[in-house]
């Protein structure tokens, strides 16, 4: 990848959680089969406070984003991405290691 990142996919919210240990960032999808994004996001705090999780949906409801800061996510963006504000948020929150 030309930024010099490594992608580590879940396919699923459980997939996340079991593999929160082995990433700098998490871009969490709030819809996905067998544990959602936002339980995923609640048990990934469990075990990796420090993490910085970006919230992604498709939803743009009133109280979508408010939900998902509240439940652990650092950032919310909406789908579709916008690159530019997804490599904003990106920089803001990666470290030294990412």
């Amino acid at each position: 990848m030309r930024a010099g990142l490594e992608v580590i996919r879940a396919y699923n919210g459980q997939e996340a959680i079991d593999k929160c240990h082995e990433a700098d960032m998490i871009l969490m999808d709030i819809r996905m089969p067998n544990v959602d994004g936002y339980e995923a996001t609640r048990e990934i705090r469990k075990k990796c406070i420090e993490i910085p999780i970006i919230g992604q949906s498709a939803n743009a409801m009133s109280g979508d984003k408010e939900k998902a800061l509240k439940v652990g996510c650092n950032e919310y963006l909406t789908k579709p991405i916008n690159i530019v504000e997804l490599i904003s948020v990106i920089k803001r929150f990666a470290t030294h290691n990412v």
